[in-house]
């Protein structure tokens, strides 16, 4: 069913592009698919929604979320500055 409004996030992992956010991040959700991946390990965050709805996912260098980061406020915008400092590093050992 779709969901079209701010959510808490419940963090599953100590994932660096949470790092800041607190235990639980209010996030913009504008989607109508729930994921269930193969490997539940890959499950980074759920919120919840009716039932536990699966809300971002890691696995090994991709992440991906059913959530906005963009249209999420302050914590957004950190999750965002998370993700350009973990890619700083790796831009400037090839420079």
């Amino acid at each position: 069913r779709p969901q079209m409004q701010w959510n808490q996030l419940d963090l599953l992992t100590a994932d660096p592009m949470f790092d800041g956010l607190g235990e639980h991040p209010w996030m913009y959700f504008v989607h109508s698919l729930h994921a269930v991946p193969t490997d539940a390990s890959v499950v980074a965050a759920t919120c919840e929604y009716g039932d536990t709805v699966n809300a971002a996912f890691r696995q090994g260098n991709v992440f991906a979320t059913q959530f906005h980061p963009e249209k999420s406020g302050p914590a957004g915008l950190a999750m965002l500055r998370n993700f350009v400092g973990l890619l700083q590093p790796a831009t400037q050992a090839t420079a």
